[in-house]
């Protein structure tokens, strides 16, 4: 396989890969080879099917079809090392149909992530901001801590409810139907 760089316009990728007659020709046969190995077919064994009767059986279509696949698959896959590239999509491609005793070739398109260059670290110039709190600000930050870590424990002294107490209220109501019917309801809830 030889590969040209068609483009490289910022973060998009152009190569065209082309195979010379005898490439195309070891793929067929590799495709056949896979196929035998594969096929179950009545009067043969694995692997000892003639060409021609795989071709019968599957269709030259399908054959170059599977072919095809191969062949682009193994090409990108080796493009993208050879030319390192950092893909972030699928590549774009529109073959066309492998020929037999031809040569061929297709052009995939890339879209590769953006180079970035980067400034040193030295030459950069940042104003440092230097932020003092307010006593206020420590104050609700320590109220604050105090809350999210606090527990809530039963006190069983006689007393009035205080400000922030949580209480359990235990109350029953009546609810008279439709029909004169009196439900009685019994909750619990905290508050």
């Amino acid at each position: 396989m030889r590969t040209e760089l068609v483009s490289q316009e910022k973060n998009i990728v152009v190569v065209k890969a082309s195979f010379t007659t005898e490439e195309v020709t070891k793929a067929v046969n590799k495709t056949f080879k896979k196929l035998s190995n594969k096929s179950n077919i009545k009067g043969f064994r694995k692997g000892h099917v003639p060409a021609k009767t795989i071709e019968l059986y599957f269709g030259k279509k399908a054959i170059f079809a599977e072919t095809l696949e191969d062949v682009i698959s193994n090409a990108i896959d080796e493009i993208i090392k050879e030319y390192e590239l950092k893909i972030i999509t699928d590549p774009d491609l529109n073959p066309s149909e492998i020929e037999e005793n031809q040569p061929y070739e297709f052009t995939v398109t890339f879209e590769v992530s953006p180079e970035v260059i980067l400034p040193k670290l030295e030459t950069i110039e940042a104003e440092k901001i230097i932020y003092t709190p307010t006593q206020q600000m420590l104050n609700d930050n320590v109220v604050r801590l105090l809350e999210a870590h606090s527990e809530v424990v039963p006190t069983y002294e006689e007393r009035e409810v205080k400000k922030d107490d949580y209480v359990s209220v235990k109350y029953t109501s009546n609810i008279v139907d439709s029909d004169g019917t009196i439900k009685e309801m019994e909750k619990d809830q905290k508050i």
